[in-house]
């Protein structure tokens, strides 16, 4: 079974992610993927420049997602001969098309503030530059009526680890039942 997990900017995909490792998942993050197409001093280049106007940041991924897209393909056979369960970490999982390989979504949602001051803190951009990037993205409320389930990334990590085991629980119990085909909770 393959899992999308996906949100906006600062909503808390990768924590989300890590839990369901934890629980024994194999993780394609999408974003390392990215990075290993682009070295570190050409991303903070091309961060200042695609973030400027869409039409760059469109352009980039029109070069760079093919590839990705490529890479996680490749790895879902090879882990999927070995886990159950593969989590694809991807915040632009619904604008590259990934929804149609996964059999179960989560959108991962948090308060626009609690996205400020988590990307503040762990960035050092300005509201600006955080709302910039959010905002290049597709609305998180468009990507939450596309969800099977959705995670509120809000309070304490405590209280998203009880989400994420709810959802696995479900996850593991209807994969039994259905074989793995996809079904709506």
């Amino acid at each position: 079974m393959i899992i999308g997990i996906t949100g906006s900017y600062g909503t808390g995909k990768t924590t989300v992610a890590r839990e369901f490792a934890k629980r024994g998942a194999a993780v394609i993050d999408a974003d390392k993927l990215v990075h290993s197409f682009i070295r570190p001093a050409v991303r903070k280049k091309l961060s200042k420049i695609v973030f400027k106007k869409k039409a760059y940041l469109q352009l980039i991924c029109r070069v760079i997602h093919p590839l990705v897209i490529k890479k996680i393909k490749d790895r879902i056979k090879k882990l999927s001969l070995k886990k159950k369960i593969i989590v694809i970490d991807a915040p632009l999982l619904i604008e590259c098309g990934l929804e149609k390989l996964v059999d179960k979504l989560i959108v991962v949602k948090a308060s626009r503030q609690i996205q400020l001051r988590r990307l503040k803190e762990k960035t050092g951009f300005s509201q600006a530059q955080i709302l910039r990037r959010i905002n290049f993205q597709i609305p998180l409320r468009k990507k939450l009526k596309l969800a099977d389930f959705i995670i509120d990334n809000d309070g304490k990590l405590t209280y998203t680890r009880v989400q994420v085991g709810e959802v696995w629980r479900k996850i593991i119990n209807n994969s039994l039942v259905k074989g793995g085909k996809r079904w709506k909770s």
